[in-house]
């Protein structure tokens, strides 16, 4: 098999890996050494050595629960350390990196090829920390990240390739095993269009896991009369069969749970109704962050949805589709896939990706020869230049005439236009997607407190929830007090839509520094620039009209790692044996 991109969906309870077959056009997904479609996310240390993943780490984890890291997902970009073992800290993104090398590895043996290149999904909800942990999880895997796609939009892609040519506007619930998003999008073939966005990266499928454990303690308790403690072994034991439990409950209206603890036994009944009943609250946020969104695109102009696609798997329990139904009866709903659309996604654009790639380099190379040929004709003050094509800076008379000589050749001038142009990727459907965080900056504001004028800390919004990127947005502040030496321009990731609003807990993506001349009065202009990138990298830029000072940044949370630290920490893993 050629060099192909392949698709990751990096979840929270189950990972999965698919590639888009050569032969049919269409995403397969690659079944795990042990057969299963999908990989449980768990990493269990059988000693300082060797480590196991998946299935094998599930069922270890029951006798070694202290050796045992499992939903790591939820602590990409906000812990230094997701598990402690043999006096040893390994961070979120090591343990992540080592199930990434489990699906590439079994992916591997079972296709025959070396797999490095890959588009790796994340929720949409995840801010810059997140995503920029789990592209160092990617890079520590040795994997070759081609991009961090949003799992709601790699849904829509899947989709998007069976649906036909009709154009929709599709609403994807993303009930994960251990994060939920919602999002609104346009897809038609030439376009996935995200509109609109919300959702939790703490509250899935393991949250019902967790209610139904809760349950199942206290209705032991009861019977057995028990007020202790359950210990480390008797919770991972719990939380498996509360797992159990509740994928038998998809099927059938009645089960039993065994649960077990301090040496006593008991057969615990539970119905449906009754795991329904206990996991409600549960259910309703979800469809109150669905409202939420539905507003966000009422306010874009958007009224109607065509579908509701349900993506991931905790939408298997009959009661969320049941309540999707409730809540928007006038609305077809799908149960898509839910298991693999949000793998099969990432793969049609990581091959996507490639093929872009390889279309570009094609005709680049030939650009040379081309662009020779048409300045043969042009004045020696009008030549095209070589290197303001390859940078996408060329002028509209330039491509025109470049457009029209690769045309001649029977080339695909379409593609090649939109590529070197800069607006375009790659074939097939551009993704044109949202932020879902808001970003601004520190200022003083004048409010009235107790009958008095005082400057309080605020924050100011330049880029906000739910519009499109990239984004680049510029506005101008003025300086706080008469001679200030410096300005500090501290940035803020939020999920606060207001213009204005308290500094409160809201994560500090970084502070820049800019030098101001001497003599300044009061209220002096400085330019501030912020530019979100779509794959969430956010610069700024100050600037200081008087004395033309300007400094520039880009901006990372404090819990991103630096590449000596992701070198280092790539390196610590080195040593580990993957059985």
């Amino acid at each position: 098999m050629e060099n192909k991109g392949f698709g990751i969906d990096l979840g929270t309870t189950y990972s999965c890996i698919s590639y888009v077959d050569e032969v049919s056009g269409e995403p397969v997904v690659v079944d795990s050494s042990e057969g299963s479609n999908v990989t449980p996310s768990i990493v269990c240390f059988e000693d300082e050595d060797t480590i196991v993943v998946g299935e094998v780490a599930k069922e270890t984890a029951v006798v070694s629960p202290e050796a045992t890291c499992e939903f790591v997902k939820r602590r990409m970009g906000v812990d230094t350390v997701a598990i402690t073992y043999n006096e040893t800290d390994y961070s979120p993104e090591q343990i992540s990196s080592l199930i990434l090398k489990k699906l590439v590895l079994d992916a591997e043996a079972a296709l025959d090829t070396e797999i490095k290149d890959v588009v790796i999904t994340c929720p949409a909800y995840f801010g810059i920390a997140e995503r920029t942990a789990t592209e160092n999880a990617g890079k520590m895997a040795g994997l070759n990240v081609l991009e961090i796609i949003n799992e709601p939009t790699a849904a829509a892609l899947c989709y998007g390739s069976l649906r036909g040519e009709e154009d929709k506007t599709i609403l994807v619930y993303d009930l994960g095993g251990g994060t939920f998003d919602v999002t609104i999008i346009r897809v038609t073939p030439e376009e996935i269009v995200a509109i609109a966005t919300e959702g939790d990266h703490q509250l899935g499928g393991k949250d019902w896991d967790t209610e139904l454990m809760d349950y199942l303690e206290r209705e032991f308790k009861d019977q057995k009369e028990f007020d202790e403690e359950f210990d480390l072994e008797a919770q991972q034991d719990l939380r498996l069969r509360a797992e159990r439990a509740k994928q038998q409950l998809t099927a059938k209206p009645k089960t039993k749970v065994m649960v077990q603890a301090n040496g006593m036994k008991a057969n615990l009944e539970l119905t449906r109704e009754k795991f329904e009943e206990i996991t409600s609250s549960l259910l309703r946020k979800t469809i109150d962050l669905t409202n939420h969104a539905l507003e966000a695109a009422r306010k874009k102009g958007v009224t109607q949805i065509d579908e509701i696609i349900l993506v991931g798997g905790s939408c298997k329990m009959p009661q969320v589709k049941a309540a999707v139904e409730e809540a928007y009866p006038n609305i077809p709903i799908k149960m898509f896939d839910p298991n693999e659309a949000v793998a099969k996604g990432a793969a049609l654009h990581a091959d996507s990706l490639l093929k872009g790639q390889n279309t570009l380099q094609e005709w680049k190379d030939e650009l040379e020869e081309i662009i020779e040929e048409i300045n043969k004709v042009r004045g020696e003050d009008d030549k095209i230049d070589l290197t303001s094509v390859k940078d996408g800076e060329a002028s509209k008379e330039d491509m025109d005439d470049i457009i029209k000589e690769v045309e001649e050749r029977g080339g695909d001038a379409k593609t090649v236009k939109i590529l070197l142009g800069g607006t375009r990727r790659k074939p097939g459907p551009v993704l044109r997607n949202i932020t879902s965080k808001s970003f601004g900056i520190q200022v003083l504001v004048e409010e009235e407190i107790d009958g008095k004028i005082e400057r309080v800390e605020k924050i100011a919004n330049l880029i906000t929830k739910q519009d499109p990127v990239p984004a680049s947005v510029t506005q101008e502040f003025g300086t706080a007090f008469d001679n200030m030496e410096n300005a500090e321009i501290i940035v803020y990731e939020t999920d606060i839509t207001d213009e204005v609003y308290d500094v409160g807990g809201n994560i500090t993506l970084g502070t820049a520094v800019l030098e101001l001349p001497p003599n300044l009065p009061e209220g002096s202009p400085v330019e501030i620039t912020v530019d979100l990138s779509t794959d969430g990298l956010l610069s700024l830029r100050g600037f200081e009209k008087t004395g033309n000072k300007e400094v520039k940044a880009t901006m990372h949370s404090d819990a991103i790692l630096t590449e000596e630290e992701v070198a280092a920490q790539t390196q610590a893993l080195s040593g580990l044996k993957l059985n």
